[in-house]
C-alpha cells in the first residue's frame, strides 16, 4: 500500500532469463486506482554473453 494506494513492484534480476530473454533485466510495477490496474515494465535487455560448449 502506498498512501492507501495498492501497489506492487516486481524485479527482474540480471542474468536470471534464458534462451530469448537472456540479458533481461528491469522492473515491473503494478499499481490500482480507480478499479483499474495499470502495469509499468522498465526494462533494458543486454547482450547475452556467448556460452563456450567444450
Amino acid at each position: 500500500m502506498n498512501r492507501g494506494a495498492a501497489q506492487l513492484t516486481v524485479s527482474v534480476l540480471a542474468d536470471s532469463g534464458t534462451d530469448e530473454l537472456a540479458g533481461l533485466f528491469g522492473q515491473l510495477s503494478i499499481r490500482s486506482a480507480d478499479g483499474k490496474h495499470h502495469y509499468e515494465f522498465d526494462h533494458a535487455l543486454r547482450e547475452a554473453p556467448l556460452i563456450s560448449k567444450t
